[in-house]
């Protein structure tokens, strides 16, 4: 199976070596390793490991004792091996017969590592589009400037089924807003928000010139 560990990592030389040496000692197969950006001499890298349901229980048994290291998540992962995401996302985006948001909010919940993603229009309570596996959910409040989390508690997003969920949410362009989710977890990081905030972006611009009455 596929699982992907986020992890910080202190910032020094031999650091991921490490990481890297536990993980062949266990003999996990790493697949991809992606640097999210760094904040106080921490890093943040998301690993794509393949392995079994007991290799990754040991992997979190043994990782509080390798100091530097934080576990923030782990998940089992959707994704495949060697693909760019991000670049499929966009050019979907592209594609999409008359500048639609339906294949950019399917193909978002994938990219962004979320299990599902839902896209509201500004004026709209209910989401216009949404991926797979996506709850009903009905939308109040402000419309965000960036990418941010949806915090624990807020009155924002009514879901139902009402389940302990991490979300996120973004605008698209003036007048759509991307809710992402995860469910129960892992946390939205501030580093990951900024990449979906500028993926979103660059999305947002390809669309209107496809064809802005279709969005």
């Amino acid at each position: 199976m596929l699982f992907e560990l986020r992890l910080t990592v202190d910032d020094r030389p031999g650091s991921l070596a490490r990481l890297t040496a536990l993980l062949a000692e266990l003999k996990i197969d790493v697949r991809e390793i992606d640097f999210l950006g760094s904040v106080i001499g921490q890093a943040v890298d998301n690993l794509l490991i393949e392995c079994s349901q007991a290799q990754l229980d040991a992997v979190q048994a043994a990782l509080p004792g390798l100091h530097g290291f934080t576990l923030l998540s782990a998940r089992q992962s959707t994704r495949t091996p060697g693909l760019m995401p991000e670049f499929d996302l966009l050019l979907a985006v592209a594609r999409a017969p008359a500048g639609t948001l339906d294949e950019f909010t399917k193909q978002a919940a994938r990219v962004f590592a979320a299990d599902w993603a839902m896209t509201f229009a500004i004026d709209s309570s209910r989401a216009r589009w949404q991926s797979a596996q996506a709850p009903e959910a009905l939308r109040v409040g402000r419309f965000p400037t960036r990418a941010t989390r949806v915090l624990p508690g807020s009155s924002q997003y009514s879901l139902t089924p009402n389940v302990l969920t991490e979300m996120a949410h973004t605008p698209v362009g003036s007048d759509h807003v991307l809710l992402l989710g995860r469910t129960p977890g892992p946390t939205f990081h501030e580093l990951e928000l900024l990449r979906v905030n500028r993926v979103v972006e660059v999305a947002a611009a390809l669309l209107p010139a496809r064809n802005p009455a279709r969005l």
